[in-house]
């Protein structure tokens, strides 16, 4: 009587584990199919990268110190648009900073957009960040540079996205992505005449002369 009753224990004992073993089989293989189901989904739609546009941009101030004529002053406001061009995969951008640059030396400091910003499939999104740079030390050959180009009547700036970004198919996100976008800047100096009764010279208008569309890296 007691054998027969160990074994009927040891029996139940191994069904329960058997059963154990192939719940977890079972949802181990659910997640692995639903797993690779997303990825080749992911691989197949091959998410195109977004497009970044610099609409405008407007110089309030951009000036050398007077006493150290290496130390570079800078204030811009710039408009840009991007845009999600892929119909079934969504996008999250995170940690984007966008910034200045002359003759490749930043200008100012980055100015951080809201982490986590999602953009929907074929949506468009327009940020209006301003950018600072206060007495930011340039090369000297920069600083010459800057007065030549003055004199020429045209600036070349660029305006300079660093950041991550992660794909988005159903309720899948993926991992980061680096994301570089690049968008040239041309202004022209325009110079007033000065009020009748006045001399002396007067700061010029810098204004934007056209859109560009940005390089983008991911």
């Amino acid at each position: 009587m007691t054998t027969g009753v160990k074994g009927y224990g040891e029996n139940g004992k191994e069904k329960k584990e058997g059963s154990f073993k192939a719940i977890f089989i079972g949802i181990t293989t659910f997640l692995t199919v639903i797993g690779l189901t997303i990825c080749i989904t992911f691989l197949i739609l091959r998410p195109t990268k977004p497009t970044f546009t610099l609409h405008n941009a407007a110089i309030m101030n951009l000036n050398l110190d007077e006493k150290l004529p290496t130390l570079l002053t800078t204030t811009l406001q710039v408009m840009l648009f991007s845009r999600n061009p892929n119909h079934r995969v969504g996008i999250f951008y995170d940690e984007l900073n966008v910034y200045a640059v002359y003759k490749d030396q930043q200008i100012t400091m980055p100015t951080v957009k809201p982490a986590s910003d999602y953009q929907g499939t074929r949506d468009m999104t327009v940020w209006s960040p301003y950018l600072y740079g206060v007495k930011i030390p340039i090369d000297p050959h920069l600083a010459a540079e800057l007065g030549s180009e003055e004199m020429s009547g045209f600036l070349n700036l660029r305006v300079k996205i660093d950041g991550k970004l992660r794909w988005k198919v159903g309720r899948w996100r993926s991992g980061h992505y680096h994301i570089n976008v690049d968008c040239p800047a041309l202004f022209r100096y325009y110079y007033a005449k000065p009020p009748q009764g006045r001399s002396g010279r007067i700061s010029p208008e810098i204004r934007f002369q056209q859109i560009s569309k940005c390089h983008v890296d991911v």
